[in-house]
């Protein structure tokens, strides 16, 4: 049986900025990839840096576990992002398209903090369902305007049923606001499964053509 036709990742690279993606909080393109931090723009959450040196959209960070806050901008419900303590505040991006079961989801992250003491963490998320990517205690040593960064990584994901997901990712500040974390993502892609109807017809096709060839050399 055909799997659905799917649309794929609309500007996965980012090439377009956020085009396609809905965002919340403050998420920004930089150097070429989608750039999400916990950052505020008028509270001095790496003092001595200014308020708002480590928020780079211009939009504050938006606060968790309000109804209508962080979780539900990636499709989490509220309270999902209490890991490890009190979810605050944070950023996210989304996008919704259409999957056939077996797709594999690809993605580049970093992720980036300021945070020595609280466990905040970098997530994604499908149709409700929480992934974490990264925290504090994976962050090393950086050369970065953050203290510390966890370092360019693959990340993957099979879709297990076939229809319509919504791909969220976010980052997200634990029990206090006195530190910036920030979640890099870049070239996300979907690579499918090929369809098992053409599949067989390929592979009949390939069998007909060994019969006659076969029938062309017994002559």
């Amino acid at each position: 049986m055909c799997g659905t036709a799917h649309a794929t990742i609309v500007n996965g690279n980012f090439s377009s900025g956020l085009v396609s993606w809905s965002s919340f909080g403050d998420a920004s393109t930089q150097s070429g990839a989608a750039f999400l931090t916990t950052a505020s723009l008028d509270f001095g959450d790496d003092f001595p840096a200014v308020p708002g040196a480590f928020n780079y959209s211009g939009f504050t960070a938006g606060l968790a576990a309000t109804g209508s806050g962080l979780e539900q901008a990636t499709g989490l419900a509220t309270g999902a992002l209490d890991v490890g303590g009190f979810a605050l505040e944070g950023s996210a991006i989304a996008q919704t398209f259409n999957v056939n079961a077996g797709d594999i989801l690809s993605f580049s992250y970093n992720f980036f903090t300021n945070e020595g003491s609280f466990p905040d963490f970098a997530y994604y998320s499908v149709n409700g369902s929480l992934f974490s990517l990264a925290g504090v205690a994976d962050a090393t040593t950086s050369s970065s305007p953050f203290s510390w960064e966890k370092g360019l990584l693959s990340g993957s994901h099979v879709f297990t049923t076939t229809g319509s997901v919504t791909l969220g990712f976010g980052v997200v500040d634990i029990d206090d606001y006195n530190a910036t974390s920030a979640l890099s993502i870049d070239n996300v892609t979907i690579s499918s499964v090929p369809d098992s109807s053409a599949t067989a017809a390929l592979m009949s096709l390939g069998l007909l053509g060994l019969v006659a060839l076969s029938r062309r050399q017994a002559v």
